[in-house]
């Protein structure tokens, strides 16, 4: 038993001189922070992606591709119908399929080329679209400013004579 206590009083002795007193064992200190380091370097700096990312990101971009296509059928659609009749789809949602607002990048990099066909045509759609919608803007704006002013409605409510007010307390 006593040689046990020892014991673990000799190795509480060592730990203490060694974590302790770091001036007189400078070299176990740099040793030890330098092992740290290079374990958090080898962690973190050459860290590849993990493959749960990889299969999200190729299933957004299938998703945007996926809505591309469709969004373009539907505009076809409306374009073959007469101008009066027409519904283009709107312009932020034809930009939310040109940009990642979660990432703040273009949808392109998930992984298929600007150039790509359905993309180049989604962005000339977009451009169409956007026009359309800053010209009906600048049209009710200058209607808007052409108009005459609105009376100004009073929107307070008409209080009660005071005269009725009292009358109502005195014979009640």
């Amino acid at each position: 038993m006593s040689q046990a206590v020892g014991l673990v009083l000799s190795t509480i002795e060592c730990c203490r001189a060694l974590f302790w007193a770091p001036v007189a064992y400078g070299s176990c200190w740099v040793t030890f922070l330098l092992l740290i380091f290079t374990t958090w370097a080898s962690y973190f700096v050459s860290r590849k992606t993990p493959d749960a990312i990889f299969r999200d990101e190729q299933a957004r971009k299938d998703a945007v591709l996926a809505l591309m296509a469709s969004i373009l059928a539907y505009s076809e659609e409306q374009l073959n119908k007469p101008c009066a009749t027409r519904a283009l789809p709107e312009a932020s949602r034809v930009f939310a399929l040109l940009w990642d607002d979660t990432h703040q990048r273009r949808t392109t990099e998930l992984g298929f080329p600007a150039s790509l066909p359905i993309n180049r045509r989604v962005e000339e759609l977009f451009r169409r679209v956007w026009a359309l919608e800053l010209k009906e803007a600048l049209e009710l704006t200058r209607q808007a400013r052409a108009a005459p002013p609105a009376p100004a409605s009073s929107t307070q409510a008409t209080p009660a004579p005071a005269s009725s007010a009292q009358a109502t307390t005195k014979d009640g």
